[in-house]
């Protein structure tokens, strides 16, 4: 396997670990969210918030077809996940 190779669901990525991609609902927000795993909503890191879309400089973010009304977990996208999450208190 190759980094950034798909397979099935989830991909390699550079730290040579597996990344699932999952659409669980928030009950709370009445959304679907992208996440890495059903238990993200349990851990402290779970900030879900809208699709930003792309950001192109010099004109900010532009929305996309795939983005349009989706819902992401921000942590995720900007930092990526922990290693060991920790649960909600």
């Amino acid at each position: 396997m190759k980094v950034g190779e798909h397979m099935n669901l989830g991909y390699l990525n550079c730290r040579m670990k597996w990344v699932f991609n999952m659409i669980i609902r928030d009950r709370q927000l009445k959304h679907d969210v992208d996440v890495c795993c059903k238990d993200c909503p349990t851990y402290q890191c779970y900030w879900p918030r809208p699709d930003p879309g792309v950001f192109v400089q010099g004109q900010g973010y532009r929305q996309t077809d795939r983005g349009r009304g989706r819902w992401l977990c921000g942590t995720r996208e900007i930092q990526g996940c922990p290693e060991n999450p920790m649960v909600k208190p």
